[in-house]
């Protein structure tokens, strides 16, 4: 065995099913830094060939991401269409909380943290950024058309907001309901597809439920706080531009679809069955490409051949993959004990190659890879 081509010994943690990825990673992180200070000052502890937490990590980057995201959909949408910093405010507050409420809730039902799970709540990120717009907005414009009544039709604050949510609390809880559905099938699962498919469809749910129980509870409340006082006195309150203008617009492309009906629905049904032509031409896997932030190499050679002259290639190759830029280090073991479950010959070795991508894309590094391997002499 080596690393990033000196001798060394490669030592693999498994942890119990039970046991949190990210804090035995970090147990493990000080438990090797003590053993390193009684170590002799020439034998290095490397922990960054393979860690599971940096995929985890990832994951976890990847919801803060879409979170980021969609907070910045809510701004661009609210501003452009409603005019309203306090609307916008509103709308950032139940996102995240929407989700806190969906870690808890998976606390309680026993359920951790992992990379299916952090996937459902990226999913939910849009549904979560629907459900917090749609009530304010509609509670933002039955304030605006109260307030353009005469003083004496006026109604209060509470009253106006209560009938906005009310109208829009039966399409939430709908269209919710129906989401979730969609999810249902991933509970009938059987085997690793199940294992691995339902803690994602649990998450996605809880995210769903958690916003519908936020946009329905607590979003009129912080309408009614923060919206219910009018603009200063003698200034019109009326529709921002963009949505006059697309308003204007959508009743002409509206009355226009009526009055040409077949050929509305002829044009659907016929992209109807393109798409169902394009699907069953579209290629089936198990799981998509997982870009997990390492490359694990297997180069092998005649049986037969010594593990000096087998170590001696796998050292070229480790210089090789060294060479390429996003490749940060190499580990590298020269075949399996007869006694592994999965024995190997010395003919075969395993590298496991950690990467960070930069101006280049997976592709790209992935085929100069392969076409620096390729000079390996008698090797596959």
């Amino acid at each position: 065995a080596s690393s990033n081509g000196k001798a060394a010994v490669l030592l693999t943690v498994t942890k119990q099913p039970a046991t949190g990825t990210l804090a035995l990673t970090d147990k493990l992180d000080r438990s090797l830094a003590e053993l390193q200070e009684s170590l002799p000052p020439d034998v290095k502890v490397s922990t960054d060939i393979f860690r599971q937490a940096r995929f985890i990590d990832s994951s976890i980057h990847n919801v803060q991401k879409a979170l980021l995201e969609g907070a910045i959909f809510v701004v661009i949408v609210l501003v452009i269409f409603l005019m309203n910093a306090r609307t916008t405010i509103i709308s950032l507050i139940t996102i995240p909380l929407s989700l806190v409420f969906s870690i808890l809730a998976l606390k309680l039902m026993g359920l951790t943290i992992n990379t299916m799970s952090l996937g459902g709540m990226a999913i939910s990120i849009g549904s979560l950024v629907d459900d917090a717009i749609v009530d304010v907005e509609n509670v933002f414009k039955r304030l605006r058309q109260n307030r353009q009544k005469p003083k004496a039709e006026q109604k209060n604050v509470l009253s106006v907001v209560f009938e906005a949510s009310k109208e829009v609390r039966m399409p939430i809880l709908n269209s919710t309901l129906i989401i979730i559905a969609t999810f249902v099938p991933l509970f009938f699962l059987s085997g690793m597809e199940g294992r691995m498919l339902v803690p994602l469809g649990i998450a996605f749910i809880v995210a769903m439920l958690s916003s519908t129980l936020v946009a329905l509870t607590l979003t009129p409340v912080l309408c009614s706080y923060l919206l219910g006082k009018p603009r200063k006195e003698g200034k019109e309150e009326k529709e921002p531009f963009v949505a006059r203008t697309l308003k204007a617009v959508y009743e002409k492309a509206l009355k226009w679809t009526l009055i040409h009906q077949k050929g509305i629905l002829g044009i659907t049904a016929a992209a109807l069955v393109v798409t169902v032509i394009v699907f069953f031409t579209l290629g089936r896997s198990f799981l998509p490409p997982f870009n997990e932030g390492s490359f694990t190499i297997n180069v092998s050679t005649l049986p037969g051949i010594s593990i000096e002259e087998s170590d001696k290639i796998g050292r070229m190759a480790e210089e090789l993959l060294l060479s390429v830029p996003e490749i940060e280090t190499v580990g590298r073991k020269t075949g399996r004990a007869e006694l592994d479950e999965h024995a190997l010959g010395v003919n075969v070795s395993e590298i496991e190659a950690p990467f960070t991508l930069g101006k280049r894309s997976k592709d790209e590094v992935t085929a100069e890879i392969r076409q620096k391997l390729k000079a390996l002499p008698g090797a596959n």
